[in-house]
Protein backbone atom coordinates (compact mmCIF):
# COMPACT_ATOMS: atom_id res chain seq x y z
CA UNK A 1 0.00 0.00 0.00
CA UNK A 2 1.19 3.47 -0.84
CA UNK A 3 0.53 6.03 1.84
CA UNK A 4 -1.82 8.73 0.68
CA UNK A 5 -0.05 12.08 0.42
CA UNK A 6 -1.87 14.88 2.17
CA UNK A 7 -2.37 17.95 0.01
CA UNK A 8 -0.15 20.90 0.89
CA UNK A 9 -2.18 23.82 2.18
CA UNK A 10 -0.82 27.19 1.15
CA UNK A 11 -0.57 29.65 4.04
CA UNK A 12 -3.21 32.35 4.12
CA UNK A 13 -2.22 35.81 2.95
CA UNK A 14 -2.96 38.27 5.76
CA UNK A 15 -1.60 41.42 4.14
CA UNK A 16 -0.53 42.42 0.64
CA UNK A 17 0.83 45.79 -0.47
CA UNK A 18 1.60 46.70 -4.08
CA UNK A 19 3.45 49.57 -5.74
CA UNK A 20 3.95 51.56 -2.52
CA UNK A 21 5.82 54.81 -3.22
CA UNK A 22 6.80 57.76 -1.01
CA UNK A 23 8.83 60.86 -1.68
CA UNK A 24 10.06 63.31 0.97
CA UNK A 25 11.22 66.46 -0.75
CA UNK A 26 13.95 65.42 -3.18
CA UNK A 27 14.35 61.97 -1.57
CA UNK A 28 12.56 58.97 -3.11
CA UNK A 29 12.19 56.82 0.00
CA UNK A 30 9.98 54.12 -1.61
CA UNK A 31 9.73 53.33 -5.30
CA UNK A 32 6.89 50.92 -6.14
CA UNK A 33 7.62 48.43 -3.35
CA UNK A 34 5.60 45.19 -3.11
CA UNK A 35 5.34 42.89 -0.08
CA UNK A 36 3.08 40.14 1.32
CA UNK A 37 2.72 38.83 4.87
CA UNK A 38 1.56 35.24 5.29
CA UNK A 39 -0.15 33.65 8.25
CA UNK A 40 2.35 32.00 10.60
CA UNK A 41 5.49 33.67 9.27
CA UNK A 42 8.15 36.10 10.41
CA UNK A 43 8.95 38.09 7.28
CA UNK A 44 12.32 39.82 7.68
CA UNK A 45 13.00 43.10 5.86
CA UNK A 46 16.73 43.54 5.27
CA UNK A 47 18.74 46.32 3.66
CA UNK A 48 21.17 49.16 4.28
CA UNK A 49 20.25 52.48 5.89
CA UNK A 50 18.11 54.65 3.63
CA UNK A 51 16.85 51.65 1.63
CA UNK A 52 13.25 52.40 2.68
CA UNK A 53 12.63 49.71 5.32
CA UNK A 54 11.37 52.00 8.08
CA UNK A 55 9.32 54.03 5.60
CA UNK A 56 7.54 50.90 4.35
CA UNK A 57 6.90 49.82 7.95
CA UNK A 58 5.38 53.24 8.72
CA UNK A 59 3.11 53.08 5.65
CA UNK A 60 1.75 49.71 6.81
CA UNK A 61 1.38 51.13 10.35
CA UNK A 62 -0.81 54.02 9.17
CA UNK A 63 1.78 56.74 9.88
CA UNK A 64 2.21 57.75 6.23
CA UNK A 65 -1.31 57.39 4.76
CA UNK A 66 -2.03 57.89 1.07
CA UNK A 67 -5.32 57.09 -0.71
CA UNK A 68 -3.38 55.90 -3.73
CA UNK A 69 -1.90 53.01 -1.77
CA UNK A 70 -2.93 49.51 -2.82
CA UNK A 71 -3.14 47.51 0.41
CA UNK A 72 -5.27 44.43 1.10
CA UNK A 73 -5.95 42.72 4.44
CA UNK A 74 -7.58 39.29 4.26
CA UNK A 75 -8.07 39.96 0.56
CA UNK A 76 -10.11 43.12 1.14
CA UNK A 77 -8.82 46.55 0.03
CA UNK A 78 -8.19 48.93 2.94
CA UNK A 79 -7.07 52.52 3.46
CA UNK A 80 -4.74 52.80 6.46
CA UNK A 81 -5.55 56.43 7.18
CA UNK A 82 -3.96 56.51 10.65
CA UNK A 83 -2.34 54.39 13.33
CA UNK A 84 -5.77 53.99 14.96
CA UNK A 85 -7.26 52.68 11.71
CA UNK A 86 -4.36 50.25 11.31
CA UNK A 87 -4.99 49.00 14.86
CA UNK A 88 -8.65 48.43 14.02
CA UNK A 89 -7.47 46.02 11.29
CA UNK A 90 -5.29 44.17 13.80
CA UNK A 91 -1.94 45.84 13.02
CA UNK A 92 0.34 46.76 15.94
CA UNK A 93 3.78 48.30 15.63
CA UNK A 94 6.99 48.29 17.68
CA UNK A 95 8.57 51.56 16.58
CA UNK A 96 12.31 52.08 16.19
CA UNK A 97 12.04 55.28 18.21
CA UNK A 98 10.31 54.52 21.50
CA UNK A 99 6.76 55.89 21.84
CA UNK A 100 6.34 55.53 25.61
CA UNK A 101 5.34 58.32 28.01
CA UNK A 102 8.20 58.57 30.54
CA UNK A 103 6.11 60.16 33.32
CA UNK A 104 3.64 57.24 33.38
CA UNK A 105 4.14 53.77 34.82
CA UNK A 106 4.60 50.63 32.74
CA UNK A 107 1.01 49.57 33.42
CA UNK A 108 -0.34 53.01 32.49
CA UNK A 109 1.56 53.04 29.19
CA UNK A 110 0.21 49.60 28.31
CA UNK A 111 -3.23 50.57 29.57
CA UNK A 112 -3.45 53.48 27.12
CA UNK A 113 -3.59 51.04 24.20
CA UNK A 114 -5.32 48.22 26.11
CA UNK A 115 -8.26 50.49 26.98
CA UNK A 116 -9.10 50.90 23.28
CA UNK A 117 -9.61 47.14 23.04
CA UNK A 118 -12.13 46.77 25.87
CA UNK A 119 -13.87 50.09 25.23
CA UNK A 120 -12.84 53.35 23.60
CA UNK A 121 -14.57 55.23 26.43
CA UNK A 122 -13.11 53.23 29.32
CA UNK A 123 -11.03 55.18 31.85
CA UNK A 124 -7.76 53.65 32.97
CA UNK A 125 -8.36 51.07 35.67
CA UNK A 126 -5.23 50.83 37.75
CA UNK A 127 -5.74 47.36 39.21
CA UNK A 128 -6.78 45.76 35.93
CA UNK A 129 -4.00 47.46 33.98
CA UNK A 130 -1.34 46.46 36.51
CA UNK A 131 -2.49 42.85 36.47
CA UNK A 132 -2.64 42.73 32.65
CA UNK A 133 0.84 44.27 32.36
CA UNK A 134 2.27 41.88 34.96
CA UNK A 135 0.80 38.83 33.23
CA UNK A 136 2.08 39.85 29.79
CA UNK A 137 5.62 40.69 30.96
CA UNK A 138 5.77 37.43 32.89
CA UNK A 139 4.49 35.46 29.88
CA UNK A 140 7.30 36.74 27.66
CA UNK A 141 9.86 36.13 30.41
CA UNK A 142 10.70 39.56 31.86
CA UNK A 143 10.70 40.67 35.48
CA UNK A 144 9.84 44.36 35.12
CA UNK A 145 7.59 45.95 37.72
CA UNK A 146 4.26 46.99 36.22
CA UNK A 147 4.17 49.94 38.64
CA UNK A 148 7.65 51.21 37.73
CA UNK A 149 7.83 54.64 36.12
CA UNK A 150 9.13 54.40 32.54
CA UNK A 151 11.51 57.31 33.16
CA UNK A 152 13.27 55.18 35.80
CA UNK A 153 13.82 52.19 33.48
CA UNK A 154 16.98 51.41 31.54
CA UNK A 155 16.99 51.72 27.74
CA UNK A 156 16.79 47.93 27.43
CA UNK A 157 13.80 47.74 29.77
CA UNK A 158 12.06 50.52 27.84
CA UNK A 159 12.58 48.56 24.62
CA UNK A 160 10.94 45.51 26.23
CA UNK A 161 7.97 47.60 27.40
CA UNK A 162 7.63 48.99 23.85
CA UNK A 163 7.37 45.41 22.55
CA UNK A 164 4.85 44.55 25.29
CA UNK A 165 2.83 47.64 24.34
CA UNK A 166 2.34 46.20 20.85
CA UNK A 167 1.61 42.67 22.05
CA UNK A 168 -1.03 43.73 24.59
CA UNK A 169 -3.14 45.00 21.67
CA UNK A 170 -3.64 41.34 20.64
CA UNK A 171 -2.82 42.03 16.97
CA UNK A 172 -2.94 39.68 14.02
CA UNK A 173 -0.12 41.50 12.24
CA UNK A 174 2.90 42.70 14.21
CA UNK A 175 5.34 45.19 12.64
CA UNK A 176 8.69 45.44 14.43
CA UNK A 177 11.19 48.13 13.39
CA UNK A 178 14.62 47.28 14.82
CA UNK A 179 13.09 45.74 17.98
CA UNK A 180 16.33 44.24 19.30
CA UNK A 181 18.77 47.08 18.63
CA UNK A 182 19.23 47.66 22.39
CA UNK A 183 18.70 44.12 23.67
CA UNK A 184 21.43 41.84 25.00
CA UNK A 185 21.94 38.14 24.37
CA UNK A 186 19.81 37.52 27.48
CA UNK A 187 16.67 39.16 26.10
CA UNK A 188 16.89 38.16 22.42
CA UNK A 189 15.92 34.46 22.87
CA UNK A 190 12.93 35.45 25.02
CA UNK A 191 11.64 37.88 22.40
CA UNK A 192 12.20 35.34 19.62
CA UNK A 193 10.31 32.69 21.62
CA UNK A 194 7.41 35.13 22.06
CA UNK A 195 7.34 35.73 18.29
CA UNK A 196 7.23 31.98 17.64
CA UNK A 197 4.23 31.64 19.95
CA UNK A 198 2.58 34.57 18.21
CA UNK A 199 3.04 33.11 14.70
CA UNK A 200 2.05 29.62 15.90
CA UNK A 201 -1.35 31.13 16.78
CA UNK A 202 -1.72 32.35 13.19
CA UNK A 203 -0.22 35.83 13.38
CA UNK A 204 2.26 37.37 10.95
CA UNK A 205 5.32 39.49 11.75
CA UNK A 206 7.14 42.04 9.59
CA UNK A 207 10.58 42.20 11.22
CA UNK A 208 12.85 45.07 10.15
CA UNK A 209 16.49 44.53 11.10
CA UNK A 210 20.11 44.95 10.07
CA UNK A 211 21.34 41.90 11.97
CA UNK A 212 22.02 38.88 9.77
CA UNK A 213 22.05 36.35 12.61
CA UNK A 214 18.55 37.44 13.67
CA UNK A 215 17.29 36.78 10.17
CA UNK A 216 18.55 33.20 10.35
CA UNK A 217 17.30 32.61 13.91
CA UNK A 218 13.75 33.93 13.62
CA UNK A 219 12.93 34.50 9.95
CA UNK A 220 10.64 32.44 7.73
CA UNK A 221 11.19 34.62 4.65
CA UNK A 222 13.49 37.54 3.97
CA UNK A 223 13.07 40.44 1.54
CA UNK A 224 16.00 42.60 0.50
CA UNK A 225 15.35 46.32 0.01
CA UNK A 226 17.56 48.54 -2.08
CA UNK A 227 16.89 52.19 -3.03
CA UNK A 228 13.20 51.97 -2.19
CA UNK A 229 12.58 48.69 -4.03
CA UNK A 230 12.18 45.13 -2.76
CA UNK A 231 14.62 43.44 -5.12
CA UNK A 232 14.39 39.85 -3.88
CA UNK A 233 12.37 37.65 -1.53
CA UNK A 234 13.51 34.18 -0.49
CA UNK A 235 12.66 31.46 2.01
CA UNK A 236 14.75 30.90 5.13
CA UNK A 237 15.11 27.23 6.05
CA UNK A 238 17.33 25.01 8.19
CA UNK A 239 20.12 25.14 5.59
CA UNK A 240 20.23 28.93 5.30
CA UNK A 241 23.38 30.68 6.56
CA UNK A 242 24.54 34.23 7.14
CA UNK A 243 26.85 33.88 4.14
CA UNK A 244 23.78 33.17 1.98
CA UNK A 245 22.37 36.51 3.10
CA UNK A 246 25.66 38.24 2.40
CA UNK A 247 25.48 36.99 -1.17
CA UNK A 248 21.90 38.25 -1.39
CA UNK A 249 23.09 41.64 -0.19
CA UNK A 250 25.57 41.54 -3.08
CA UNK A 251 28.38 43.05 -1.09
CA UNK A 252 31.35 41.68 0.82
CA UNK A 253 30.65 40.96 4.45
CA UNK A 254 32.91 43.14 6.60
CA UNK A 255 35.39 40.98 8.45
CA UNK A 256 35.65 41.16 12.20
CA UNK A 257 38.04 43.78 13.51
CA UNK A 258 40.51 42.69 16.14
CA UNK A 259 42.48 45.00 18.38
CA UNK A 260 44.14 42.39 20.56
CA UNK A 261 47.57 43.39 19.27
CA UNK A 262 47.08 47.09 19.99
CA UNK A 263 49.91 48.47 22.13
CA UNK A 264 48.70 49.79 25.44
CA UNK A 265 49.99 53.16 26.59
CA UNK A 266 49.74 55.02 29.87
CA UNK A 267 46.63 54.71 31.98
CA UNK A 268 43.74 56.98 30.96
CA UNK A 269 41.43 56.08 33.84
CA UNK A 270 41.78 53.87 36.91
CA UNK A 271 38.79 52.74 38.93
CA UNK A 272 39.60 51.37 42.37
CA UNK A 273 37.06 49.51 44.52
CA UNK A 274 34.29 51.84 43.36
CA UNK A 275 30.80 51.76 44.85
CA UNK A 276 28.35 54.22 43.32
CA UNK A 277 24.61 54.70 43.02
CA UNK A 278 22.52 51.73 44.08
CA UNK A 279 23.89 49.01 41.79
CA UNK A 280 27.66 49.41 41.51
CA UNK A 281 29.63 47.65 44.27
CA UNK A 282 33.41 47.43 44.61
CA UNK A 283 34.36 47.68 40.92
CA UNK A 284 38.00 47.97 39.86
CA UNK A 285 39.23 48.34 36.28
CA UNK A 286 41.63 50.33 34.12
CA UNK A 287 41.60 51.71 30.58
CA UNK A 288 44.92 52.56 28.93
CA UNK A 289 45.70 54.77 25.98
CA UNK A 290 45.20 52.87 22.72
CA UNK A 291 43.03 50.19 24.35
CA UNK A 292 39.40 49.19 23.74
CA UNK A 293 37.79 47.78 26.89
CA UNK A 294 34.31 46.27 26.84
CA UNK A 295 31.66 46.22 29.57
CA UNK A 296 28.99 43.56 29.12
CA UNK A 297 26.02 42.63 31.28
CA UNK A 298 22.28 42.71 31.88
CA UNK A 299 20.31 45.92 32.46
CA UNK A 300 20.87 47.23 35.97
CA UNK A 301 24.10 45.24 36.37
CA UNK A 302 26.03 48.35 37.42
CA UNK A 303 27.93 49.21 34.26
CA UNK A 304 25.71 52.21 33.44
CA UNK A 305 26.24 53.60 36.95
CA UNK A 306 29.99 53.11 36.57
CA UNK A 307 29.94 55.18 33.37
CA UNK A 308 27.82 57.89 34.97
CA UNK A 309 30.22 58.13 37.90
CA UNK A 310 33.10 58.72 35.47
CA UNK A 311 31.16 61.66 34.07
CA UNK A 312 30.27 63.15 37.45
CA UNK A 313 26.61 62.12 37.15
CA UNK A 314 26.42 59.41 39.83
CA UNK A 315 27.19 59.79 43.53
CA UNK A 316 30.27 57.84 44.62
CA UNK A 317 29.79 56.06 47.96
CA UNK A 318 33.34 54.73 48.27
CA UNK A 319 36.43 53.99 46.24
CA UNK A 320 38.12 56.24 43.70
CA UNK A 321 38.36 57.18 40.02
CA UNK A 322 41.73 58.48 38.81
CA UNK A 323 41.82 60.21 35.42
CA UNK A 324 44.86 61.18 33.40
CA UNK A 325 43.50 64.73 33.73
CA UNK A 326 44.44 66.72 36.85
CA UNK A 327 41.17 66.10 38.67
CA UNK A 328 38.13 63.87 38.48
CA UNK A 329 35.28 65.54 36.59
CA UNK A 330 32.34 66.70 38.69
CA UNK A 331 30.05 67.27 35.69
CA UNK A 332 29.78 66.28 32.01
CA UNK A 333 31.13 69.71 31.04
CA UNK A 334 34.24 69.20 33.16
CA UNK A 335 34.58 65.73 31.66
CA UNK A 336 34.46 67.15 28.12
CA UNK A 337 37.03 69.83 28.98
CA UNK A 338 39.36 67.17 30.39
CA UNK A 339 39.19 65.07 27.20
CA UNK A 340 36.42 62.60 28.07
CA UNK A 341 33.78 62.22 25.35
CA UNK A 342 30.54 60.31 25.99
CA UNK A 343 28.22 58.99 23.27
CA UNK A 344 24.99 57.75 24.93
CA UNK A 345 22.55 55.20 23.58
CA UNK A 346 19.11 56.28 22.41
CA UNK A 347 19.90 58.79 19.68
CA UNK A 348 16.40 60.28 19.62
CA UNK A 349 16.09 60.88 23.37
CA UNK A 350 19.70 61.67 24.28
CA UNK A 351 21.60 62.31 21.06
CA UNK A 352 20.31 64.33 18.15
CA UNK A 353 18.43 67.63 17.98
CA UNK A 354 15.95 66.32 15.42
CA UNK A 355 14.66 69.70 14.18
CA UNK A 356 18.03 71.43 14.02
CA UNK A 357 20.28 71.38 10.92
CA UNK A 358 22.79 68.63 10.26
CA UNK A 359 25.51 71.29 10.57
CA UNK A 360 24.59 72.15 14.15
CA UNK A 361 24.35 68.51 15.17
CA UNK A 362 27.85 67.83 13.82
CA UNK A 363 29.51 70.73 15.67
CA UNK A 364 27.50 70.48 18.91
CA UNK A 365 29.95 70.65 21.81
CA UNK A 366 32.85 71.77 19.58
CA UNK A 367 31.93 75.38 18.87
CA UNK A 368 34.75 76.87 20.95
CA UNK A 369 37.29 75.48 18.48
CA UNK A 370 35.68 77.41 15.59
CA UNK A 371 34.74 80.62 17.39
CA UNK A 372 36.36 83.96 17.98
CA UNK A 373 35.26 86.49 20.56
CA UNK A 374 32.22 84.38 21.39
CA UNK A 375 31.01 84.27 17.77
CA UNK A 376 31.01 81.17 15.56
CA UNK A 377 33.01 81.63 12.35
CA UNK A 378 30.64 80.31 9.62
CA UNK A 379 33.42 79.49 7.15
CA UNK A 380 35.40 77.54 9.75
CA UNK A 381 32.27 75.70 10.88
CA UNK A 382 31.24 74.71 7.37
CA UNK A 383 34.77 73.50 6.63
CA UNK A 384 34.73 71.23 9.69
CA UNK A 385 31.24 69.94 8.88
CA UNK A 386 32.13 69.20 5.24
CA UNK A 387 35.23 67.28 6.26
CA UNK A 388 33.44 65.33 8.99
CA UNK A 389 30.48 64.33 6.77
CA UNK A 390 32.87 63.17 4.06
CA UNK A 391 34.93 61.21 6.58
CA UNK A 392 31.82 59.51 7.93
CA UNK A 393 30.32 58.93 4.43
CA UNK A 394 26.99 60.44 5.44
CA UNK A 395 24.32 60.41 2.73
CA UNK A 396 22.67 63.87 2.80
CA UNK A 397 21.30 66.59 0.51
CA UNK A 398 22.23 69.79 2.37
CA UNK A 399 23.94 70.36 5.71
CA UNK A 400 21.14 72.85 6.47
CA UNK A 401 18.45 70.12 6.34
CA UNK A 402 17.14 68.95 9.74
CA UNK A 403 19.00 65.87 10.92
CA UNK A 404 15.60 64.26 11.56
CA UNK A 405 15.20 63.93 7.78
CA UNK A 406 18.09 61.48 7.60
CA UNK A 407 17.89 57.72 8.07
CA UNK A 408 18.68 56.35 11.51
CA UNK A 409 22.05 55.04 10.33
CA UNK A 410 23.16 58.41 8.99
CA UNK A 411 22.02 60.07 12.23
CA UNK A 412 24.13 57.58 14.18
CA UNK A 413 27.18 58.31 12.02
CA UNK A 414 26.83 62.03 12.76
CA UNK A 415 26.54 61.33 16.48
CA UNK A 416 29.70 59.26 16.33
CA UNK A 417 31.41 62.13 14.54
CA UNK A 418 31.28 64.13 17.78
CA UNK A 419 34.03 61.96 19.26
CA UNK A 420 36.39 62.59 16.32
CA UNK A 421 38.02 65.74 17.60
CA UNK A 422 41.37 66.85 18.97
CA UNK A 423 42.29 66.58 22.63
CA UNK A 424 40.27 63.42 23.34
CA UNK A 425 41.79 61.04 25.92
CA UNK A 426 38.89 58.72 26.70
CA UNK A 427 35.82 57.88 24.62
CA UNK A 428 32.84 56.16 26.29
CA UNK A 429 30.47 54.57 23.77
CA UNK A 430 27.04 53.10 24.54
CA UNK A 431 25.68 50.91 21.73
CA UNK A 432 27.36 52.98 18.98
CA UNK A 433 26.02 50.77 16.16
CA UNK A 434 22.46 50.12 17.38
CA UNK A 435 19.99 50.14 14.49
CA UNK A 436 22.41 50.59 11.61
CA UNK A 437 23.20 48.39 8.63
CA UNK A 438 26.14 46.08 8.03
CA UNK A 439 28.13 48.56 5.95
CA UNK A 440 27.65 51.54 8.30
CA UNK A 441 28.43 49.27 11.24
CA UNK A 442 31.76 48.29 9.66
CA UNK A 443 32.60 51.96 9.04
CA UNK A 444 32.03 52.89 12.69
CA UNK A 445 34.03 49.84 13.81
CA UNK A 446 36.95 51.03 11.70
CA UNK A 447 36.65 54.51 13.21
CA UNK A 448 36.75 53.01 16.72
CA UNK A 449 39.89 51.06 15.88
CA UNK A 450 41.44 54.19 14.38
CA UNK A 451 40.76 56.06 17.63
CA UNK A 452 42.63 53.38 19.56
CA UNK A 453 45.51 53.45 17.09
CA UNK A 454 45.81 57.20 17.72
CA UNK A 455 46.27 56.53 21.43
CA UNK A 456 42.73 57.20 22.63
CA UNK A 457 41.31 54.94 25.33
CA UNK A 458 37.89 53.50 24.45
CA UNK A 459 35.31 52.12 26.88
CA UNK A 460 32.64 50.20 24.95
CA UNK A 461 29.28 49.53 26.62
CA UNK A 462 27.50 47.38 24.05
CA UNK A 463 24.53 45.02 24.21
CA UNK A 464 25.86 43.20 21.13
CA UNK A 465 28.06 40.34 22.31
CA UNK A 466 29.54 39.79 18.85
CA UNK A 467 30.50 43.42 18.53
CA UNK A 468 32.06 43.35 21.99
CA UNK A 469 34.21 40.30 21.27
CA UNK A 470 35.30 41.50 17.82
CA UNK A 471 36.42 44.95 18.95
CA UNK A 472 37.69 44.69 22.49
CA UNK A 473 41.12 43.72 23.77
CA UNK A 474 39.58 43.05 27.17
CA UNK A 475 35.99 42.44 28.32
CA UNK A 476 34.70 42.88 31.88
CA UNK A 477 31.45 41.00 32.51
CA UNK A 478 29.13 42.54 35.12
CA UNK A 479 26.75 40.63 37.34
CA UNK A 480 24.93 41.94 40.42
CA UNK A 481 26.81 45.23 40.43
CA UNK A 482 30.26 43.63 40.35
CA UNK A 483 32.72 42.36 37.75
CA UNK A 484 32.10 38.61 37.72
CA UNK A 485 34.80 37.77 35.15
CA UNK A 486 37.34 39.36 32.83
CA UNK A 487 38.18 37.91 29.41
CA UNK A 488 40.97 38.60 26.94
CA UNK A 489 41.60 37.26 23.40
CA UNK A 490 41.41 34.58 22.14
CA UNK A 491 38.31 34.47 24.41
CA UNK A 492 38.32 30.85 25.46
CA UNK A 493 34.75 29.54 25.44
CA UNK A 494 33.52 32.42 23.27
CA UNK A 495 29.98 33.72 23.69
CA UNK A 496 28.93 30.81 25.94
CA UNK A 497 31.60 31.68 28.52
CA UNK A 498 30.57 35.35 28.50
CA UNK A 499 26.91 34.45 29.01
CA UNK A 500 27.74 32.01 31.80
CA UNK A 501 29.73 34.71 33.62
CA UNK A 502 26.84 37.15 33.12
CA UNK A 503 24.03 34.85 34.27
CA UNK A 504 25.69 31.92 36.02
CA UNK A 505 24.27 28.47 35.38
CA UNK A 506 21.09 30.09 33.97
CA UNK A 507 22.97 30.71 30.74
CA UNK A 508 22.84 27.00 29.97
CA UNK A 509 19.05 27.07 29.89
CA UNK A 510 18.86 29.94 27.42
CA UNK A 511 19.46 27.94 24.27
CA UNK A 512 17.54 29.38 21.35
CA UNK A 513 14.32 27.51 20.81
CA UNK A 514 13.83 25.54 17.65
CA UNK A 515 13.02 27.71 14.65
CA UNK A 516 9.49 27.64 13.32
CA UNK A 517 8.94 25.78 10.10
CA UNK A 518 9.79 27.87 7.07
CA UNK A 519 6.83 29.27 5.22
CA UNK A 520 7.01 28.92 1.45
CA UNK A 521 6.88 32.27 -0.28
CA UNK A 522 7.37 33.94 -3.60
Amino acid sequence: MVAERKPTVAPKELLRAEAISRRFGPVQALASADITLLQGEVHVLLGENGAGKSTLAKVLSGIYPDRRDRIWIDGQPVHLASVQVARSFGIATVFQELSLIPALSVAENLGLVRSRISSPFRFLKSREDVEAARELLSAIGFDISARARVADLTQVERQIVEIAKAMIQQPRILIMDEPSSLLTAREEPLIFAALRRFTARGGAVLYVTHRLHETILVGSRVSLMRQGHIVETRTIDANSTEQDLVRVLAREHPSAVSTSNTTRGASVVKVRDLSAGRDCHGVSLEVSAGEIVGLYGLPGCGRETLVRSMLGLAKIRSGSIEHSARRRPRSPRQAALSGIVYLPSGRKERGILARRPIRENVTLGQLEAMSRGGFVLPRAERSVVTQRLRELTVDFRSMEDPIGWLSGGNQQKILFGRVLRDGVRLVILEDPTAGIDVQARAQIHRQIVTLAERGVGVLLVSNDIRETLSLCGRVHVFRGGKISATFEPPYQGGEAAILDAMMGQAAKSLDVAEKPGAVMGN
